[in-house]
Parts: structure tokens; C-alpha cells; sequence
């Protein structure tokens, strides 16, 4: 026990020590290390894999190329250390995480057959308040990405010999009011996206996005609400020539209903129109919407499945159709007990129109196996996931870029209070 907690408090204090800010925990975690009036939630994650085809590359030579692209397998490394702060004192939450991703493979540069690491970090930070009792809460996220890609000699466009490095940044806030009889909440949400690259033939493709969206809802029964959703988003790239056809104003309008039918079951319907006028004078409209249902056979236990169409700007074809198919189920506390099992699915079919017309169909498949011990090791968790990735596309010149096999296997161990 003693060497327990010893360990619990060397792990939390490198955390905060290697960073110099708090990093957040899992809402599911336990009681996590109480200073009055903080509780603390400190968590390390190490994930170790092989991926099979890092540049999503297809086994097809493209148009005016005599050889397929070099497909580049590799291994990986995540760490992941987080920590959560939270008062219920004083009804407010800190939560953040930074993630380093490693991915080792042979150096194409220069034809050196040396093992490069190529760095990808990521960021997530949340922070909540909530009134007391009913009334007014706060909510403000932040993401950012920092990527590092190799010099590949044998893509389809020259990059002038310079590392393709990319940083993209997200901020997102909202404030939320609940009535005091608890049947009306309404949410106002601002978001704010950059996407910038470095290299001097892809700063063209640096954008920024921005969005308003105002949401009120009525609940008419303990678990069942119908509401309704107007988002406004903006999108401007940096180009004055790249941005001329692609800078574009939306508007979408959406209706959503969310009950619990049963004791197990339950669902979430929307449907609505996002209207997408282009600078340049286009104006293109579509249907969009989500249907979901979810079924819990145990308390700790779901199954979700969900369809759901959008609308999105598009860099080379204005903008395209994603239809979504999703099959989630999450089993967890089997037998033997601290046993979970994680099964995804999902089809996404991609419909692009104007300057390339296409079809893209990607297939996901996930399956996860984790072991959460007991005893004086509860605060140890172990496991194993693959993921599969299968691309197909339709009617395009260089369909054979955007068709590819991808696959990942990968172990994992937790460490949580």
C-alpha cells in the first residue's frame, strides 16, 4: 500500500512539475488525491502499435507515374499525460491533456536509410463553471495540433525539398441557461479554427473559420426534449486567388428531438437545411441531418447507431455530401469483473461535385480489449486495439490516390487515480 501511494504521488508531481500546468483527468476516474478544496486526477497513458500504411498510400500507379507511390509502414508512440483539477467548492472544473505521438520509420531524405522520429503533438483544454442549482454555466475549450512530416521525394506535387509542418488551432466557448423549472435551456456557442501550413507552396491552403450558433430547447418530460438550432460560419482563406471561389458564408437551420422511448432505448432525430453562398456569387443548398438510437442492456453497457448527413466547403470542389454510417457498442465490467470490450464501425461516403466530381467511400473498423486489475493494481490498465481503414473512389483522374488499405495494432497501458 505504502509504495502505492508513493507511486501515485511521484506520478502526479511529474506531471505537474514536467508541463507547469494541470492536465486533465478522466471523468471516469475514481477519488482521485483531495487538497482541499481541489481534487486532483492524474493519468499517464502509454500506447505502443505498427501501422501499416502511414500516408494512407494505395498499391496503384497514378496517372503519369510508372510506379505505384512507396507505401512507408512504421511503429508508434503515444504518451499521453493528463491531469484533471476540479472544486466543488466553488463549481468550476480544469481539464487538459497534451498528447506526443512518435512515429519511427526509414529516412527517405537523401536516400539515408537511418530511424527518424517524426513528432505530432496535440492539445486539449477544457474548463467548466456552473451556477448553483439551476441558472448559468460557462464552458471554454481549447485544441491545437503541431504535425512534422518527412520530405517524401515520390508525391504526386513537388514541395521544393521543405518539411511539411502544420499547425492548427480551436477554440470554442459557450454559455448555457437553465430556467428555474428546468424544462428550457437555451445555448449560445462561438467557435474559431486556423489551419496554417508553413511550407511556401501550401500556405495557400491556410484558412480560418468562424461560427455562431444560438439553441434553445424544451423539456417536456424528465428524459425527452424537442429544440431548435440556428448556426451561422464563415470561411476565409488566405489567398486572395485560392480563396476567390472557395471563401463562402452558411447558414444552417435544425430541428432535434431527443427521448428516451424506453427504460433502454432511446433517440436523437434531427432535421434541417444548410443553405453555403460562395464570395464569388454560387449558391449551393442541402438537407441535412442525424438519426441515432441508442440501447443500454446493462448499466454499463451501450450500443449506438447513428446515420448522419452533412454539408462541408470542399478545397477543390466547393463543397461536397458526407453520409455517415456508425455502429459504437462499449461493454464494460464483464466477467471477469474490470473487463471492457470496444467495437466500432462506420461508413462514411464522401460525395464531392463541381471541378472534381468524385465519390469516396471510406470503411472504419475498431476493436478494443481492456482489462482494468484489481487489488492493489486498480489503478492499472491494460489493453489491445486494431483499426482498419479501407478507402474506395469513383470518376476521378487520380482515383488511385485517394484508394489505400491502412492497418494499426497497438497496446496500451493506463496509469490513473
Amino acid at each position: 500500500m505504502l509504495q502505492r501511494q508513493i507511486f501515485k504521488f511521484i506520478l502526479a508531481a511529474w506531471v505537474i512539475s514536467a508541463f507547469g500546468f494541470p492536465f486533465p483527468g478522466n471523468a471516469e476516474e475514481p477519488s482521485g488525491i483531495t487538497l482541499r478544496p481541489l481534487t486532483i486526477h492524474p493519468l499517464l497513458k502509454i500506447k505502443y502499435g505498427f501501422d501499416s500504411n502511414v500516408f494512407r498510400r494505395g498499391s496503384q500507379a497514378l496517372p503519369g507515374y510508372a510506379e505505384p507511390l512507396t507505401r512507408v509502414s512504421s511503429t508508434f508512440i503515444d504518451l499521453i499525460p493528463e491531469l484533471g483539477l476540479e472544486s466543488k467548492l466553488w463549481n468550476w472544473s480544469l481539464i487538459s491533456n497534451l498528447r506526443v505521438h512518435l512515429t519511427y520509420f526509414q529516412d527517405q531524405e537523401a536516400n539515408r536509410q537511418s530511424t527518424t522520429s517524426y513528432p505530432d503533438f496535440l492539445g486539449n483544454h477544457l474548463i467548466k463553471w456552473k451556477s448553483p442549482g439551476q441558472g448559468f454555466n460557462f464552458d471554454l475549450e481549447e485544441k491545437w495540433r503541431l504535425t512534422s512530416d518527412p520530405i517524401i521525394q515520390d508525391i504526386p506535387y513537388p514541395l521544393g525539398g521543405e518539411r511539411v509542418k502544420r499547425f492548427y488551432n480551436q477554440l470554442a466557448g459557450g454559455l448555457d441557461y437553465t430556467s428555474r423549472s428546468g424544462f428550457f435551456i437555451g445555448k449560445l456557442r462561438y467557435g474559431w479554427e486556423r489551419n496554417q501550413y508553413n511550407n511556401s507552396l501550401l500556405k495557400q491552403m491556410n484558412y480560418g473559420v468562424q461560427n455562431l450558433t444560438l439553441r434553445g430547447e424544451n423539456r417536456f418530460l424528465p428524459k425527452t426534449a424537442v429544440s431548435l438550432s440556428v448556426r451561422y460560419r464563415n470561411a476565409n482563406w488566405d489567398s486572395p486567388d485560392f480563396g476567390r471561389e472557395r471563401n463562402y458564408d452558411s447558414l444552417n437551420l435544425s430541428g432535434w428531438f431527443n427521448g428516451q422511448m424506453t427504460e433502454k432505448l432511446g433517440a436523437i432525430v434531427s432535421l434541417g437545411f444548410e443553405g453555403i453562398r460562395f464570395r464569388e456569387g454560387n449558391y449551393s443548398g442541402e438537407p441535412v441531418g442525424t438519426f441515432e438510437l441508442i440501447y443500454k442492456p446493462l448499466v454499463t453497457s451501450n450500443i449506438n447507431l447513428r446515420y448522419q448527413r452533412s454539408v462541408n466547403p470542399s478545397i477543390t470542389s466547393r463543397n461536397y455530401i458526407t453520409n455517415i454510417f456508425e455502429f459504437l457498442t462499449e461493454f464494460r465490467d464483464l466477467r471477469p469483473r474490470g473487463l471492457e470490450l470496444n467495437l466500432g464501425l462506420e461508413f462514411d461516403l464522401d460525395q464531392y461535385a463541381g471541378l472534381e466530381a468524385r465519390d469516396v467511400k471510406i470503411y472504419h473498423g475498431r476493436v478494443g480489449v481492456f482489462y482494468q486489475l484489481g487489488g492493489a493494481l486498480d489503478w492499472l490498465k491494460l489493453g489491445t486495439e486494431y483499426a482498419g481503414e479501407f478507402s474506395r473512389c469513383n470518376g476521378l483522374a487520380y482515383q488511385p490516390y485517394y484508394e489505400y488499405n491502412d492497418h494499426q495494432i497497438s497496446f496500451l497501458v493506463n496509469a490513473s487515480y
